[in-house]
């Protein structure tokens, strides 16, 4: 397997989809154009040193491109399970317009919880388990003024109120960058401790042999009753090297984002609907050849591929619902990813929308996805509901960018902080099938911890 330092832009002649890494990662399949790691590291490394300093604004990266936004007053705001996705879907589609065409610039960041997703399951409305974090289950803001730095072109696109707009880039082109030097690790606490997890998980494996499950994806929220500053944010997101690399400003919320893992590309034009399930993992090593042998190790373990695939089946099916007949294709099965503290196996699963479906039909069907859920789906909720000591929130939601043409990019709501007036709160987990071992995994959620918990900046291994 061949591995190289570098980040891989949006204009895969296969998927058309984001494959980015900035730490050292394996040589991906596809034809897809590379640009420098430096020239986007150092594009979100100013654009977070320049949100630390003005807490007016957000950041977003998706592919090789990072928004830098003031956002108005957010166009939806909802905490009601019951109605929360369907206010989203309608303030999307009050700003997005298909007739726009190629207009591709980005008009509104927002996300959806975890629980949004839930509203057709009857138990979603009564279900009185505490919440993993107290951010609004359904926000959607437009942005006011801010700019789109195109760091594979070296170029940048001015967005709303021209003047502003023209101010925060002038900022933007002066500041110093961001390091993620000087972090202090975080005690994180946890309802769930090693001994309730292995039950846990030898409960989910006898509803396996049961026949009611195939994989649940099983996760526990942590968290510091330290609210954690807009700089200990930044400096994790930074670090973090992510794909949707995004620190998000809510009323009373912000929201640290390092997921890696593309929830859903829709776009107008095409009809083209993309996502890449994440399923396997394991560490990176301490050096090159210690890394490279647990890439392979990962690529190669069929108990890792066999939960990826279970993962690529239901979004093939949940996509199957809502597309045309036939167009459904996985154009990459498990692939390894190397990412700041893990590798993954990743796919593509690719479809072209029903133009009869509309936005709340698609993301009902397609959310939340197999690979945070399982296998069916709707069983593994129940489990997931059953055994977790709380609700979700925002984790294993989905957050991203809505652009002028209606065209949508969310990513998975994993790796994610938030931190609101209670504390910081962040969720870990990991698909669980019949052959998990359970010291395994919980192995592998401290290694997803370290996001948040660890204060070391880890090793591009060049």
């Amino acid at each position: 397997m061949a591995y190289e330092l570098c980040a891989v832009s949006t204009n895969c002649a296969r998927c058309g989809t984001a494959h980015i890494a900035l730490a050292l990662a394996p040589r991906l399949r596809h034809d897809c154009a590379i640009v420098t790691a430096s020239t986007l590291a150092l594009a979100l490394a100013r654009a977070l040193a320049l949100a630390c300093e003005d807490s007016s604004l957000s950041v977003l990266c998706f592919g090789t491109q990072i928004v830098i936004a003031r956002l108005d007053r957010p166009r939806c705001n909802s905490v009601d399970p019951a109605s929360a996705l369907a206010d989203f879907c309608a303030a999307a589609e009050s700003l997005g317009d298909p007739l726009r065409g190629d207009q591709v610039q980005p008009i509104a960041l927002g996300w959806l919880g975890y629980d949004a997703l839930r509203h057709d399951e009857p138990q979603a409305l009564s279900d009185a388990r505490p919440v993993m974090d107290h951010a609004p289950l359904a926000w959607l803001a437009d942005i006011a003024e801010g700019v789109v730095v195109h760091s594979e072109t070296d170029s940048y696109t001015l967005l709303g109120d021209s003047d502003r707009a023209a101010k925060i880039h002038a900022k933007y082109a002066h500041i110093d960058a961001l390091t993620s030097e000087d972090l202090t690790p975080w005690v994180l606490k946890s309802d769930t401790d090693a001994s309730t997890h292995g039950a846990q998980v030898r409960e989910i494996q006898a509803q396996i042999a049961q026949g009611e499950v195939y994989l649940v994806n099983l996760a526990r929220g942590v968290w510091s009753e330290q609210r954690a500053s807009e700089q200990e944010i930044a400096k994790r997101v930074l670090r973090s090297r992510a794909p949707y690399a995004a620190l998000l400003r809510a009323e009373g919320v912000t929201v640290g984002a390092m997921s890696m893992e593309l929830g859903l590309r829709f776009c107008t034009q095409t009809r083209t609907l993309v996502t890449c399930p994440i399923k396997g993992t394991r560490p990176r090593g301490q050096d090159l050849d210690t890394d490279l042998a647990l890439a392979r190790e990962l690529s190669h373990s069929p108990k890792e591929r066999a939960e990826n695939t279970m993962a690529v089946d239901v979004h093939r099916n949940d996509l199957g619902r809502v597309s045309e007949v036939g167009s459904v294709q996985v154009t990459a099965l498990c692939e390894a990813q190397a990412h700041a503290f893990v590798h993954h196996l990743v796919s593509t699963v690719t479809a072209t929308k029903d133009p009869a479906i509309s936005l709340i039909e698609l993301l009902s069907s397609v959310l939340p996805l197999g690979s945070v859920t399982g296998a069916p789906k709707r069983a593994a909720m129940r489990q997931i509901a059953a055994l977790e000591s709380q609700r979700r929130g925002l984790y294993t939601g989905v957050y991203g960018v809505l652009l002028a043409n209606g065209s949508l990019e969310l990513a998975v709501s994993i790796r994610c902080m938030v931190s609101d007036a209670h504390g910081t709160h962040y969720g870990a987990g990991g698909g669980i099938v019949l052959d998990s071992d359970p010291a395994q995994e919980w192995a592998e959620l401290s290694w997803k911890e370290q996001a948040i918990a660890s204060a070391q900046t880890p090793s591009t291994r060049p």
